[in-house]
């Protein structure tokens, strides 16, 4: 029987391959997922619907429609094992699009746990299906009922999925092919020789190394180290990063290199873009931790080096702490105009243009041994 389609029906198939084709154009999976089930199911005119894929190791689904959340968490956490026979029977049919009656065979849903027990309990009858797949198993698919009973929502409905698999099929593929860099990346950064987090362009963190948390956990000032590093994501989300950021110790090209004091170490704070569409329809940045021990450098070679005044070699340590022109003043009881006269000398001296150059004068590396550098 051909399929006929109606006015409406032509603008929901319009809507829905926007939807499916497009999953880099929503914020992340459960949005695509969730605009997917809801331009199909008003496409195919269902009343409950789910949304799963593989993420890892196991399936992530998202339901739609009142009952379907509590529906799927008792499927996944036992039906699922009923069910294995149905799918290796749809898998031996290369079904990409089916309704139940494909798929079961005469008398068969009479004793079903599946049919019997989760089914019709929930009112999810007339089940339609459409998968993605890989060499095995499913990689990506979506499922429709019905409240009610209607044989000719099943048959239909098939047609109306063979419409739309393509595009379901396009979507599914570059979000899981997108994925997977997104893991392979991850494991690279896993394996990098510093602590690294990926962040979105506001900051927001995406992935963060093993590596990191374990260099963090030595540092009681670890939560603000993490806001640093945010920061200095957040401020790469300009293409051409200012030069004269006068807190930038290097800028080159698209990497950029600051320097964050603690108590207890300095470390320098490394920003860099990944490829749009690595990872994310946004862009991302690397920032790579690496933490560099350091000694004071003494105010005898600090003397002769930049010919330093006493009351300099004070703000300079200052300056190296991380204290801004006001707590200096307060520090030394002068006044705020004082203080920013003596940081300026100071910078002009060392020949510098930021205050986070100054504790790179001012602090040293450490040997690896603990002992003092040779000179």
């Amino acid at each position: 029987m051909a399929l006929t389609l109606s006015d409406s029906d032509l603008d929901h198939l319009r809507a829905t391959l926007g939807v499916l084709v497009s999953p880099f154009a929503y914020p992340d999976l459960p949005s695509w997922g969730t605009a997917a089930l809801e331009a199909c199911s008003a496409y195919l005119g269902a009343d409950q619907a789910v949304f799963g894929i593989m993420r890892e190791d196991s399936m992530v689904l998202f339901p739609y429609g009142e009952r379907m959340e509590e529906a799927s968490l008792a499927y996944m956490s036992y039906y699922w094992r009923h069910d294995l026979v149905v799918t290796e029977r749809r898998f031996q049919l290369a079904r990409e699009t089916y309704h139940r009656d494909m798929l079961y065979r005469s008398g068969e849903m009479a004793t079903c746990p599946v049919y019997n027990e989760w089914s019709r309990p929930n009112h999810l009858c007339d089940t339609l299906g459409i998968s993605v797949e890989g060499a095995n198993p499913l990689l990506a698919g979506m499922h429709f009922y019905h409240d009610t009973e209607s044989g000719a929502f099943r048959e239909r409905g098939v047609d109306l999925l063979n419409l739309i698999l393509p595009a379901f099929k396009a979507g599914a593929y570059s979000w899981l092919e997108m994925l997977k860099r997104h893991q392979d990346l991850a494991q690279f950064y896993e394996n990098f020789g510093d602590g690294v987090l990926l962040a979105d362009a506001a900051g927001m963190i995406v992935h963060e190394s093993a590596r990191l948390a374990s260099s963090l956990a030595a540092d009681p000032e670890a939560a603000s180290i993490r806001r640093a590093m945010r920061q200095a994501a957040a401020a790469s989300r300009v293409v051409d990063i200012d030069r004269h950021d006068r807190d930038m110790v290097a800028v080159s090209g698209q990497h950029a290199a600051h320097t964050f004091q603690t108590s207890t170490a300095l470390y320098q704070i490394l920003t860099t873009r990944v490829p749009e569409r690595v990872l994310d329809a946004k862009p991302v940045i690397a920032v790579v931790l690496r933490r560099q021990d350091r000694r004071m450098v003494p105010d005898t070679e600090l003397r002769e080096r930049f010919s330093l005044t006493t009351r300099e070699l004070e703000v300079a340590r200052l300056v190296a702490e991380g204290l801004r022109n006001e707590q200096i003043a307060a520090r030394l009881g002068v006044s705020p105009h004082t203080a920013l006269h003596h940081t300026e000398s100071v910078l002009r001296k060392v020949g510098v243009h930021s205050r986070a150059a100054v504790a790179a004068a001012v602090l040293a590396p450490a040997r690896s041994d603990g002992r003092e550098p040779l000179k």
